[in-house]
This record gives C-alpha cells, structure tokens and sequence, in this order.
C-alpha cells in the first residue's frame, strides 16, 4: 500500500478521488440553493424586481415603478402587485396589437433570439391545456393559467389567487 501511495499513479488516483468529492459537494449545494446566475443573490431577477413576467426596461412611466434603478435591462417594481399589473397591461396591449394566439403572444413576450420560444410554448400549452394557435381573450378567468405558468417560467413563482386579483384589479 505504501508503494502505491508513493507511485504516481496512487498520488493521481488519490487526487481525482477527492477533486470528484469536491465536484459532487459543489453540485449539491448549487442544487439546495437553486443558485442563479445573478451576483449576489438567490433569488430571480423577476423575484428581486418584483417584475414576475420579466418586462424589458422601457420609456413607460409604470405605476409602483422603483424610484431607484439598479437593472438597466429589465423594469423594477415596488411590489410584486405592481409588477404583474404592468405585465398584464403590456399582455392586454400585445393581444390588442394583434397577437392573439397563445403561440404569437409567446414569440413577441420571449422571442427566439433571446429564449427557447417553442419550449416555452409548449409548456404554457400544456399546463394550461391550450392549444398555441388558440385564441386569446383578455378575460380574468380565462388568462389565469397562462399568466400564472408564465409567471413559474419567466420568475420561478408560484402565482397566487389573490396577488393576481388584486394586480387584475388594477389592470
């Protein structure tokens, strides 16, 4: 045994058992903390700007919009209410602009430049049990499986009842 330790090929073997160890305790705590790959923090982006459904940074002046920004690419809120407000209102304007299918909302909120648009397609059609050529009504009832599975999708949330009735409210 103790030759072998000597050897070189003990002392690789030996190496590679603990760098293996190593990796292992790594990916463990990347899955218990569900790190992301922002600095800093756990949390998602949608989480930390309490903007569920990802709006990108624009010149609209949102209602509950932060005073104080610290994301120069996506909208940050004072609440997570007022931030799905502002993302069903943008919703609510996309639809009426003409993208009305589940499909056509879903390419223009996510394009393929930037995500895996078919995939997040088919996702919401299947948690929602609509079909992507479907057409959209801008109902309260009707709009929320989509918008809470888009909101799991783009935030990592579950959306609650009454956080959506409230930002429906003021929609």
């Amino acid at each position: 045994m103790q030759k072998f330790l000597k050897s070189k090929l003990g002392m690789v073997a030996i190496a590679a058992i603990l760098l293996i160890s190593v990796i292992f305790i790594i990916m463990a705590e990347f899955r218990k903390k569900k790190i992301t790959s922002s600095v800093g923090s756990d949390q998602t982006r949608g989480v930390r700007n309490n903007n569920p459904l990802n709006l990108r940074r624009t010149g609209i002046e949102w209602k509950g919009e932060r005073k104080e920004v610290t994301d120069q690419e996506f909208e940050e809120f004072e609440s997570m209410m007022w931030g799905l407000r502002a993302g069903l209102r943008n919703m609510r304007t996309k639809i009426s602009q003409g993208y009305k299918t589940l499909g056509s909302l879903i390419n223009v909120w996510a394009p393929p430049s930037e995500n895996n648009t078919n995939n997040y397609v088919s996702l919401v059609s299947k948690a929602t049990g609509i079909e992507p050529g479907a057409t959209l009504e801008f109902e309260k009832d009707f709009m929320f499986p989509i918008v809470a599975e888009m909101v799991r999708i783009e935030s990592g949330l579950t959306l609650t009842t009454e956080l959506y009735e409230e930002a429906w409210a003021n929609v």
